[in-house]
């Protein structure tokens, strides 16, 4: 990266001299506007700005009386003669600028003055560092919502091979960071964006600029309930499209889509289907039919049952060349996993019908303390595998569309990369709905139905939580008693003995199995019951499969939910069961059950031991 070092140092001084006469989110605003202005008439020969004589930098720097009006009429004459420049100043950098008195507006401009700006370069190393500092000067980026990890950035650029490309956008460009690395390695590309947040929009815009790179369009907007890229009525097509999505949008605007004059959604939209696969459709509406896009999105979205229909027309329409899987923990604030998918409306012919899986979540290096990126060595290994469709074990692999169908158009790598390998691996595997007669989420009751419940007369059933499992085991202690609000509640979620239980939400799992002599229990809706057929396996031979590394991995893999992992019923039917006969099964199980005991016997000992220890050492120092 180009020094900076002039330019932070002069930003550090007069945020300095700012302190506590603004507040800093203003200050920094005003540095970089009066910076970009400074920028412009450095650059006025090279890219061919407008500027009013009466207006250039000489006459701002030397202008002594109401130099903040000056300062402000310079601005809007700016925006006036360069229609890129629109609302930069006026309602972004310099929108609260009488906040700022006249000395303070001063040392920005002197200071300033002092700085070389003819290299593009300068100021635009000096942009992406102001972004990212924007995190600690609790100004729009302070969630990292706007602003997407340069490895992302990077990744979604290379993989749809940017340098062949003559029109790229991005449908949420936040600050234009992966538009911006796009120019990086094709300047001669015309990049489009949209973005519904007036701030980040305008950043975007100085963003590119500061770069040098004036072949661009960028839209204020929802681009789901507005796009504004539009032309004769219709949406621009472009040659490769890029997205860094949103993370759970909520108000994505059903009643729009629903009713969308633009055609995009023709695999369906539902109120309760996840907001990426929105976007995604009008990711794959303005993307060209020899064009491709590269899309991050939630690994939750890959695997989620209502969003299954739409995945369905999507895979069997053969457009999705490869599925990513990425490490945790790359964004600043969150460690939602995600995955990138490339649509590829021109697959080559050897690519046709299947689907390059990746699973590079395991191979990242520290990026501080709070986040994960990739290694130059890993993200070329990735990108090698993309475009060359190399298969590795336990790495990628192609998986072919009927494949998927019959795996209910779940996209996540894990679902064949991991358990397919382990499912092979097994000797004797079956299904779990195989072996079992049911398999049921519990009731789902509210804290203030229980405490209601718990006071009524015939409060005769305990209840059981997932706090109430405890190393392994049912603690009945921690249980409340509660009234059957209906009937219909026996016949559903009364356990019986031999159901092993299983923690429904959250990325802990948690199982134990319901003992002989247990008192009647409903079973709550944090967890789900598996009511297993005893002619065909023990319910501890279950429980120690599901609580094996293996089980772990099997069930992380039809765990669905973006922010909060859930598991369903109808997904946990069809893990895979290594089968021994029920003979075998009866003896690993009772092996089991006494070492668990004995276990927990020493621990118990060595618990009672510790604590009479310490009771001696208590008395030795006089504190009985």
């Amino acid at each position: 990266m180009v020094d900076v070092n002039p330019i932070t140092e002069v930003t550090y001084k007069i945020s300095d001299y700012m302190q506590g006469r603004v507040r800093p989110e203003e200050a920094n605003r005003l540095i970089l506007g009066v910076l970009t202005i400074k920028w412009i008439n450095d650059t006025k020969e090279r890219l061919g700005w407008h500027i009013v004589d009466s207006y250039s930098w000489n006459d701002i720097r030397v202008h002594n009386d109401r130099v903040k009006d000056f300062l402000m009429y310079a601005a809007r004459s700016l925006e006036e003669e360069n229609y890129l420049l629109k609302g930069i100043f006026t309602d972004y950098l310099f929108k609260r600028l009488q906040d700022v008195d006249d000395a303070g507006i001063w040392m920005v401009i002197n200071n300033i003055d002092r700085l070389d700006l003819k290299d593009y370069q300068v100021a635009g190393s000096f942009v992406e560092w102001y972004i990212r500092q924007s995190n600690t000067w609790g100004n729009i980026m302070a969630e990292s919502q706007f602003t997407s990890p340069d490895i992302i950035s990077q990744l979604l650029v290379e993989l749809i091979d940017v340098k062949s490309k003559h029109s790229l956008c991005d449908i949420c460009s936040g600050v234009g960071g992966t538009i911006v690395e796009a120019v990086k390695l094709n300047p001669l590309l015309m990049v489009y964006g949209q973005e519904m947040n007036k701030d980040a929009f305008y950043l975007s815009k100085i963003n590119l600029l500061l770069h040098g790179h004036c072949n661009f369009r960028m839209e204020l907007g929802d681009v789901i309930k507005a796009p504004a890229l539009i032309e004769n009525g219709m949406l621009l097509n472009f040659d490769a499209v890029v997205s860094d999505l949103p993370f759970n949008a909520m108000k994505w605007g059903y009643e729009v889509a629903a009713a969308d004059k633009y055609g995009r959604f023709k695999y369906g939209v539902t109120p309760s289907m996840s907001s990426e696969w929105v976007f995604i459709q009008h990711i794959i509406a303005i993307t060209k039919e020899t064009g491709i896009a590269a899309v991050v999105t939630t690994r939750g979205s890959l695997v989620k049952t209502t969003d299954e229909k739409i995945r369905a027309g999507i895979v069997e329409d053969d457009i999705i060349e490869a599925v990513i899987d990425l490490p945790h923990k790359l964004y600043e604030g969150t460690s939602i996993p995600v995955s990138i998918i490339v649509f590829n409306k021109n697959k080559p012919s050897e690519r046709r019908n299947k689907v390059l899986m990746i699973d590079a979540s395991n191979e990242f290096i520290a990026n501080n303390r709070r986040t994960n990126t990739l290694s130059d060595e890993q993200k070329r290994k990735l990108l090698s595998v993309f475009r060359n469709g190399e298969e590795i074990e336990n790495y990628s692999t192609f998986i072919d569309v009927a494949e998927i169908r019959k795996n209910g158009y779940k996209l996540g790598t894990i679902n064949y990369l991991k358990i397919n390998t382990l499912a092979v691996g097994m000797k004797n595997a079956v299904k779990l709905k195989d072996v079992t007669k049911s398999i049921f989420r519990g009731v789902q009751i509210n804290s203030n139905e229980i405490d209601e419940l718990q006071k009524a007369p015939d409060a005769d059933y305990y209840l059981l939580n997932v706090g109430d499992i405890q190393a392994g085991q049912i603690n009945i202690s921690s249980m409340v008693k509660i009234a059957l609000k209906s009937q219909r509640w026996a016949s559903l979620y009364l356990l019986e003995p031999g159901d092993v239980v299983i923690s429904a939400r959250g990325s802990s799992i948690k199982t134990a199995v319901v003992d002989d002599g247990m008192p009647p229990t409903i079973v709550a809706g944090n967890l789900v019951c598996i009511r297993v057929n005893s002619e065909k396996i023990n319910p501890y031979y279950l429980k120690m499969f599901l609580d094996s590394p293996v089980g772990h991995t099997l069930l992380e893999g039809v765990q669905t939910g973006s922010v909060i992992k859930v598991l369903n019923p109808k997904n946990i039917e069809e893990i895979p069961v290594p089968l021994k006969d029920i003979r075998t099964q009866k003896e690993l199980a009772n092996v089991y059950v006494n070492a668990k005991q004995r276990y927990m016997d020493i621990v118990s000992n060595a618990e009672k031991n510790f604590k009479s220890t310490i009771a001696k050492i208590y008395r030795e120092m006089g504190m009985d």
